[in-house]
């Protein structure tokens, strides 16, 4: 995010966090070469171990996101805003105003759930569907014009889906791939670009099969 409101994507490799004694120290040889050479299920166990290095007993702290219904992403957003960054690494414990309910795991699958519908609905502006009938999405160029708030609330959706990452919570999105390979440090492809705007990648074939064909 730039001084003037307008977005454009970091180079991967400058993104990379550092979480040392984890075996998650960005694109590291051990993930290129040990880790992504695991079948899935030993992989999803090699990275669930790693990640519970970085989690915070109950009794160290813990976080609690009280929200309204009524007001359910503008509230979360601004809980979120105010959570300091070792303190994503705490077990999160949230309340809907107004009820009673104790969350034992059910409130915060709620949460998730209902929050990443409202965050990456196209309807919210932040986002644009993408691809053969619209079921994934990606981030809509004009998402200023479409919210004056979309940077503050890019940065809830990031946080939002580190967070899912983290507790293994199921959000209500599909992102478009080319996002998930910059997230990875891949490279992306022509062909990637498909995914985002097909019609493009065909008008872009036509014309390259006209001139040397």
């Amino acid at each position: 995010m730039s001084m003037n409101g307008s977005l454009s994507f970091v180079p991967a490799h400058e993104a990379a966090i550092d979480v040392g004694g984890t075996g998650l120290n960005g694109m590291t040889p051990e993930l290129l070469h040990r880790a992504s050479a695991l079948p899935f299920k030993k992989k999803l166990r090699w990275f669930r171990q790693c990640r519970d290095k970085l989690k915070i007993d109950w009794q160290y702290g813990h976080v609690k996101v009280r929200v309204s219904r009524d007001n359910l992403l503008y509230d979360s957003n601004q809980s979120f805003q105010k959570i300091k960054k070792d303190d994503m690494h705490k077990i999160f414990r949230f309340q809907f105003q107004g009820e009673e309910g104790i969350d034992a795991g059910g409130l915060a699958r709620e949460w998730f759930q209902v929050v990443s519908d409202q965050l990456f609905n196209p309807d919210f502006g932040l986002f644009v569907g993408s691809g053969v009938g619209g079921e994934t999405v990606t981030i809509n160029p004009q998402s200023g014009i479409a919210n004056e708030h979309h940077l503050e609330y890019f940065r809830f959706a990031g946080r939002l889906l580190g967070k899912a990452f983290f507790d293994s919570q199921i959000v209500g999105c599909h992102l478009a791939l080319p996002i998930y390979k910059h997230l990875l440090a891949m490279p992306i492809t022509f062909h990637d670009l498909s995914v985002v705007d097909a019609d493009l990648v065909s008008g872009l074939v036509s014309v390259i099969l006209f001139f040397f064909f």
